[in-house]
C-alpha cells in the first residue's frame, strides 16, 4: 500500500494517483525503477555510438581493401584486399568487444588505426596524404566513440557499477 502524502489515504501499491483525493502518488520503489530503467538506457546509448563507430570503420576499411585492390599493380591487389580485410576484421572485433567495455575498445581502436597509418607513412610518407579526408572522417569517428566510452566509464563509477 502506498500512502498518499496529501491525504494519508491508503493506496494499492499499483495506484499513480490517489483514490481519495487525486493527488499524484510517489511510490519509491517506482521511482528508483524508473530510474533504474533512464540508467540502463544511457549505458546502452553510449555502447550503441562506440559500436557504432567501429562497424563504420570496419565497414570503411573493407571499402578501402576493395578500391585499393582494385587500383593496385596486379601482384599486389591480393595483399592489398587481405590486409584491409584483417583490419576490418579487427574493428568488427572492437564492435563485439565494446558491449562489455567501450572506453577501453575505443582506445585500443584509435591506437591501432593510428599506428597502422603511422607505420605506413614511416614505409612511404606519401601515404599520409593519400586519402586524408577518409582519414580524417575515422579519427573524428573514433575519438566520439572514446568521447562515449568515457561518458559510460564515468556513469558506471558514479554508480559504484564498476
Amino acid at each position: 500500500m502506498i500512502t498518499c502524502q496529501h491525504c494519508s489515504h491508503q493506496n494499492p501499491d499499483s495506484a499513480r494517483f490517489c483514490e481519495e483525493c487525486g493527488t499524484e502518488l510517489h511510490d519509491p520503489r517506482r521511482a528508483a525503477q524508473e530510474a533504474d530503467e533512464i540508467e540502463a538506457e544511457f549505458r546502452l546509448d553510449q555502447v550503441r555510438k562506440a559500436r557504432s563507430a567501429f562497424l563504420v570503420v570496419g565497414a570503411l576499411q573493407l571499402l578501402a581493401g576493395a578500391l585499393g585492390a582494385v587500383m593496385a599493380p596486379p601482384g599486389a591487389a591480393m595483399f592489398v584486399l587481405g590486409a584491409e580485410v584483417v583490419v576490418a576484421l579487427v574493428f568488427f572485433g572492437l564492435a563485439w568487444w565494446c558491449k562489455a567495455q567501450p572506453f577501453a575498445a575505443a582506445i585500443v581502436g584509435l591506437f591501432i588505426y593510428g599506428g597502422l597509418h603511422l607505420m605506413a607513412a614511416v614505409g612511404d610518407p606519401s601515404t599520409i596524404y593519400k586519402g586524408i579526408i577518409v582519414k580524417v572522417i575515422v579519427i573524428v569517428v573514433l575519438v566520439r566513440a572514446v568521447k562515449a566510452g568515457i561518458a559510460h566509464r564515468q556513469f558506471v563509477r558514479s554508480r559504484g557499477m564498476g
